[in-house]
């Protein structure tokens, strides 16, 4: 047995002993401060959503998403593909990734899109981890997103009269908040020869609302009179930008005020219609002009007039390509510009110049649909509205 006296000592160690402490005991502000240092946001999400306590602190903090976002920009997971014209659904190419959350986030995924597997479906846009695909014999539209593995939300698609020999198909767009995820609304553009008509669907009523046609000034026409006389828009900040095809005009479209306008391109693109262009934005959302000379450079306009770079482009950088015809341009996100070569898939970054490898282009496919960007889950970003009530439904727990 134990003497008095080892027993006194035990009991004298014990009360010098600091209480047991860990990472649960942290207060928000430290818990967030280790979590802004994470590598990726894939990790982020594995991290945040391991107990109640830490999805709470991440979704309660606006500023720190901020942050995090301006520190670590929404990774490309993939691109969707198409084989041939003919093929119901497209095909996913991930990117070439060391990070283990990002690929442990592709392969837990549904990218193979197995609940759309009836009828044929295109992708139209995608924006926020969601997929806007369109189904032209059963007149519809499905929001897929193949992260969370949810059923898909079908709508139905307003009567424009969109496919026939007249009105055209100009594009959709999917319009929604990084910081409100239960809200949302899908635009859909149409135009004929001289003339655009908007549609707007909104998650809040479920319907569409269709905008009465504007005319467009006959000066954005082609020379021949082609009635393609529009290429394919892209999103910016809030505004839809589409090049006419003459290569002379830029339409715009804001789609806070659902107004139309009409602006000159800069001298250094008019009349060159066979040149490579996208429009894309910086991590702050200006819109930026990239465009490919067909030589060995690539030029980056921005503004030089108003915040929406309407009156006006300037010369902002320029990238000198090791190879005149290495790759073309598919895609613009996040400050960044996506190429494609027949054998790789890169990203330039409009900042620094810097080019990337991502992944290796071996899925035999010609055209590029979409790109995909991986998300921020509805779960990390708050408890508000009617995300709170499913959140906090005792059916959902």
């Amino acid at each position: 047995m134990a003497s008095g006296r080892q027993r006194s000592r035990r009991r004298r160690r014990g009360g010098n002993q600091a209480p047991a402490t860990g990472i649960g005991s942290f207060s928000d502000d430290i818990l967030l401060e280790i979590f802004v240092r994470l590598p990726s946001l894939a990790t982020l999400v594995r991290a945040a959503l391991t107990c109640r306590a830490w999805r709470s602190a991440v979704a309660s903090s606006p500023s720190f998403r901020r942050r995090f976002r301006a520190l670590r920009p929404a990774p490309l997971l993939g691109v969707f593909s198409y084989l041939h014209a003919s093929a119901p659904l497209p095909v996913f190419a991930p990117t070439y990734c060391r990070d283990r959350d990002v690929l442990a986030a592709v392969r837990s995924s549904d990218f193979f899109l197995t609940s759309l597997l009836d009828g044929s479906w295109h992708v139209d846009c995608c924006h926020d981890g969601y997929l806007v695909l369109a189904n032209t014999q059963s007149a519809q539209l499905a929001m897929v997103n193949p992260l969370a593995r949810y059923s898909p939300d079908y709508i139905v698609l307003p009567d424009m009269g969109a496919g026939t020999p007249e009105i055209l198909f100009l594009g959709m767009f999917l319009l929604s908040s990084e910081e409100d995820p239960m809200s949302f609304r899908v635009l859909w553009v149409c135009y004929d020869a001289c003339r655009v008509r908007a549609a707007v669907f909104s998650s809040d009523t479920w319907d569409w609302r269709v905008h009465p046609w504007e005319g467009v000034p006959d000066r954005t026409l082609p020379h021949d009179g082609d009635k393609y006389w529009l290429r394919s828009g892209n999103l910016v900040d809030g505004t839809v930008y589409w090049l006419c095809e003459n290569m002379e005009y830029l339409l715009t479209l804001d789609t806070e005020t659902m107004e139309f306008s009409v602006s000159e391109l800069p001298p250094c693109l008019k009349g060159r219609p066979h040149c490579s262009v996208i429009i894309g934005g910086t991590k702050g959302g200006a819109p930026r002009i990239v465009y490919d000379t067909g030589n060995d450079i690539i030029q980056v306009l921005m503004p030089g007039g108003d915040e929406k770079g309407i009156d006006g482009w300037e010369l902002d950088r320029v990238y000198h390509k090791d190879d005149p015809g290495m790759f073309y341009m598919v895609a613009s996100k996040d400050g960044f510009v996506y190429l494609a070569s027949v054998e790789m898939l890169y990203s330039l970054c409009l900042e620094t110049l810097h080019l990337e490898k991502l992944a290796p282009r071996t899925f035999g496919a010609n055209y590029i649909s979409s790109s995909y960007f991986m998300a921020w889950p509805p779960s990390l970003v708050g408890n508000y509205g009617r995300f709170a009530v499913l959140e906090d439904d005792p059916c959902n727990a």
